[in-house]
């Protein structure tokens, strides 16, 4: 018998069409994950800030392609700064509903512990992610500024690489403190991934030089150098 689920998940949706929150929770009401979830709206620019001050923290914003615009400098220092840990996810309006549909079954997973369906939906949601920073760096390379482009596509990148990079740590560390039940075998595949998740956030860390001109330039002289 699986426990009870307590934690309430979040979820900010920035779109111009209106009203979209509230049929999208009603219509979600049914579904395994019940009524531990919230769902909120920006239906302009302005009302990000708003929505950003009501409420503590989100899991996850949801942005869809025709509001990227909304999606400033300023604002991913922000959510940097204040929300580290909510992912920033772009979609198509069309998809919208599937795409908070299927982060909400992920979350009710996290919450019900199972491990190997949470890996699975993680993957996929990495694969998602690298998809989206694709379609996004093609866009952006119509930009005049290059280094200004870089530095936007890294803030990005480091932001949504670094959200479930951390989830996978914890995930792994938690495991490790209640390792009692775990065979030898199954301990040493978590310390692994222990181990590679510590090993990305150093290479995260090491290689945002290269996301700037002059910063680049430098990164290549030492790699040479060395």
């Amino acid at each position: 018998m699986t426990a009870q689920i307590d934690q309430l998940t979040t979820i900010l949706i920035l779109s111009d069409i209106r009203d979209i929150a509230n049929p999208l929770t009603q219509s979600l009401a049914e579904a395994p994950f019940g009524k531990n979830f919230r769902i909120f709206q920006a239906s302009s620019r302005d009302e990000i800030t708003i929505r950003l001050a009501e409420v503590e923290s989100y899991n996850a914003i949801f942005c869809v392609r025709e509001c990227a615009s909304w999606l400033t400098q300023e604002l991913y220092e922000h959510l940097d700064d204040f929300f580290p840990e909510t992912k920033l996810i772009m979609v198509s309006g069309k998809s919208l509903a599937a795409a908070v549909r299927t982060f909400l079954q992920r979350q009710h997973l996290v919450a019900e512990g199972i491990a190997a369906s949470v890996e699975l939906q993680d993957h996929r949601l990495a694969l998602q992610i690298a998809r989206q920073r694709l379609e996004e760096f093609d866009a952006l390379q119509a930009a005049n500024d290059f280094q200004t482009v870089c530095q936007a596509v890294f803030s990005k990148i480091r932001h949504d690489i670094n959200n479930p990079l951390t989830g996978v740590l914890g995930q792994a560390q938690l495991l490790l403190r209640r390792s009692d039940n775990l065979s030898d075998e199954t301990r040493r595949r978590i310390e692994t991934i222990e181990m590679l998740a510590l090993r990305m956030s150093e290479i995260i860390k090491t290689t945002s030089p290269a996301f700037s001109l002059d910063g680049g330039r430098e990164h290549l002289d030492n790699h040479q150098q060395a």
